[in-house]
């Protein structure tokens, strides 16, 4: 089955010039966890709750004045609309990671594919099994 299948199409972005406020405030109004953050369509980056939590509180400034762009992570994975869900699976047991930002041939943001969209639409629960001991698994830390 192809990611565009299984994948979340209505995804709420901000632009790189928003502040943390502004992302927990999307957070909270659509009980999401996660923001991409892009410009002109094309995915730079995506901050989690977990980012504020742990980044950006501690930094001890109002939240007004802390711009996403020093918090956001921006080494996040990508795939194609148009691949199959045992490659998105893949992606997401190597990088330990639960989200994928889905793109469009152009690299522009068409949805998002979750560890709970592959539960949801996967036939294969072995698969999935796999994929969620994986990205539950401690990561390995390269020093």
């Amino acid at each position: 089955m192809e990611v565009t299948r299984a994948m979340s199409r209505n995804v709420n972005t901000l632009p790189p010039s928003a502040n943390i406020r502004e992302v927990a405030e999307e957070m909270r109004n659509h009980n999401v966890g996660c923001i991409p953050i892009c410009e002109y369509g094309y995915p730079l980056g995506m901050i989690t709750d977990r980012d504020i939590a742990v980044r950006a509180i501690p930094a001890g400034q109002s939240l007004d004045r802390l711009p996403v762009r020093e918090f956001m992570t921006t080494s996040v994975a990508t795939i194609n609309q148009h691949k199959d869900l045992i490659h998105a699976a893949e992606i997401m047991r190597q990088r330990q990671i639960r989200r994928l930002i889905v793109v469009d041939d152009d690299g522009k943001l068409t949805g998002l594919l979750t560890l709970d969209d592959l539960a949801s639409c996967c036939d294969d629960p072995l698969l999935v099994a796999s994929t969620l001991k994986a990205t539950s698994e401690p990561a390995m830390i390269h020093g």
